[in-house]
């Protein structure tokens, strides 16, 4: 089915592969909780103490630095993987028969790296999406409304990027430093810590928008083909 010179291409693998390393990615945040914590715990305890463990503080440094790679991982692939399918679902929804859709292909995945207008143009990007795939068409899909889950989306998206700037800055000012400072390093943890509990349910939320726009579309094109529900079946990438 087209619209203009955009054809539907469905994305089952591509949708699941994210939902895998979305998942991937929150068993990767409940990692960190529990380094943050160790370190939460030494750093606390060198305060108060000043008894400095050698092990305890490799042990500390080792979970750090292996949950973090671990998050960079997950996170910069499912970053990657969306932008991949977030272009191919503007595609599909102009090729669903979506018209004057404000936002093309390409700029729905530009806007997330525009400083100040990636904190605002990426969800109405995707939100438009969401509208456009609906399968009402007793209106036109400008009068859809997206539910509640994807302005809490964004607001968490916001403030988990402000918190990662702040972390950022605090470990920019340290950088050179080479000596202990265990107030910095409790509050870097702690930060840390925060951080991830935050993200989990943001990634949570995630997924629900993601998935919404993928079941839409998909019934949005059976329906196209004139496919009963029992009929129905997912295509492959």
């Amino acid at each position: 089915m087209q619209n203009q010179h955009y054809t539907y291409r469905p994305s089952k693998i591509l949708y699941g592969i994210l939902k895998i390393v979305l998942f991937s990615y929150i068993g990767v945040l409940l990692i960190s909780v529990i380094t943050d914590i160790n370190a939460i715990i030494f750093w606390g305890f060198y305060i108060k103490t000043s008894d400095f463990s050698e092990t305890f503080n490799s042990i500390v440094n080792f979970g750090d630095l292996f949950s973090g790679i671990l998050l960079s991982t997950t996170l910069w692939t499912s970053i990657v993987i969306f932008l991949i399918w977030i272009n191919r679902a503007n595609k599909n929804a102009r090729a669903l028969g979506a018209k004057d859709i404000e936002y093309s292909p390409g700029w729905t995945v530009g806007w997330f790296f525009v400083p100040i207008m990636n904190l605002f143009k990426p969800y109405q990007a995707v939100e438009q999406i969401w509208r456009a795939s609906q399968t009402d068409r007793s209106k036109p899909w400008e009068q859809n409304h997206s539910p509640l889950y994807f302005k809490f989306w964004w607001v968490f998206w916001v403030i988990s990027n402000i918190i990662a700037y702040i972390l950022a800055r605090m470990s920019l000012t340290f950088l050179f430093n080479n000596n202990v400072n265990p107030q910095f390093e409790l509050a870097t943890s702690t930060g840390n810590l925060i951080a991830d509990l935050f993200d989990i349910p943001l990634t949570l939320l995630f997924i629900s928008v993601i998935s919404s726009i993928y079941k839409s579309q998909e019934k949005k094109y059976q329906l196209s083909q004139g496919l009963s529900p029992e009929q129905w079946t997912h295509s492959r990438i």
